[in-house]
């Protein structure tokens, strides 16, 4: 017999708990909603990518 607990016979049981993670702070979040930061990253990201894409092995 497991411990696992059984969601079937009680679905009100938290599949995950998360009231213990971290709260991102004041700078990750005005980060998250910074469009130049995000365009920025997106580019990066991309470049990324497209040198591993065209880099010969």
């Amino acid at each position: 017999m497991s411990n696992i607990p059984d969601l079937e016979r009680n679905p009100d049981l938290p599949v995950s708990d998360f009231s213990r993670a971290p709260l991102p702070t004041e700078g990750t979040l005005r980060a998250r909603r910074s469009i130049p930061y995000q365009f920025t990253r997106f580019v990066v990201n991309n470049t990324r990518m497209a040198r591993l894409a065209f880099s010969k092995h």
